[in-house]
């Protein structure tokens, strides 16, 4: 009997929120500058607030800690499934569920990272028609 695919959901439904619940952003911003996060501002801890809020260095940080996480979880996905899975993409859903239930954000920057990890083809495609479409629309509502 084999239990790949048993282990590999528990691994997805289990592993991938915590992954996207750990404050890395706050983490690293404290470690830069000595200030967290969540007692500045709106007290969301995102990307944007550590760019903000911490600086240059604690930004880019922040950005490839979130990029790793999404990264990371479709390469635990492809631990135990083929590559291309759909448990890729549910691992990322999970990882972005995991990042709203516990760090109260979005999980943008987790889920860009983790679609274009899954399938760099159509993440480009979906970013060109993007690029086109608001760049000639320029409306955000409407683009």
């Amino acid at each position: 009997m084999n239990l790949t695919p048993i282990w590999g959901s528990l691994t997805v439904f289990i592993v991938c929120p915590l992954l996207g619940g750990l404050p890395l952003i706050d983490w690293i911003t404290y470690t830069v500058t000595g200030r967290h996060l969540r007692r500045l501002g709106t007290g969301n801890v995102s990307v944007s607030a550590a760019f903000y809020h911490g600086g240059k260095l604690a930004g880019i940080s922040a950005v490839l800690s979130e990029a790793a996480k999404g990264i990371i979880a479709v390469f635990l996905a492809r631990l135990f499934f083929p590559t291309g899975s759909v448990w890729e993409i549910v691992a990322v859903i999970a990882l972005v569920i995991g990042r709203y239930w516990m760090g109260k954000s979005a999980g943008t920057t987790n889920a860009v990272w983790g679609i274009a990890t899954h399938d760099a083809i159509a993440a480009g495609l979906v970013w060109l028609i993007s690029l086109v479409s608001f760049t000639i629309i320029r409306d955000r509502q409407i683009g």
